[in-house]
């Protein structure tokens, strides 16, 4: 049975999930969704935690083993990962933006 309910979204782009809504789909603080969109229709999805962890731990064993193929150490991916941060920080700060 489909449910329609009026939500608001905020000054920062929030938007609340009603309690029924989140009582209903045992969505809980912390839980990650997922969000698709077309053309102006937007889907929530819940993300099994499980299913989540295992899909990271895949990603991170793919990661691994791509590095080690390519002589990547931790120390080049510690120096890319603060460039990129480094990066971005100065796009926020070129709009106005602060993190």
């Amino acid at each position: 049975m489909s449910e329609i309910d009026m939500i608001t979204v905020t000054s920062k782009g929030q938007i609340s999930i009603p309690s029924k809504i989140r009582k209903k789909y045992e969505i809980e603080k912390g839980d990650k969704l997922f969000l698709a969109t077309k053309d102006d229709t937007l889907i929530l999805k819940k993300i099994d935690k499980e299913v989540l962890e295992k899909s990271i731990d895949e990603i991170l064993k793919l990661i691994q083993e791509k590095s080690k193929k390519e002589g990547l150490k931790e120390e080049d991916a510690c120096k890319i990962v603060k460039g990129h941060r480094k990066e971005k920080k100065q796009k926020n700060n070129d709009r106005g933006l602060t993190l």
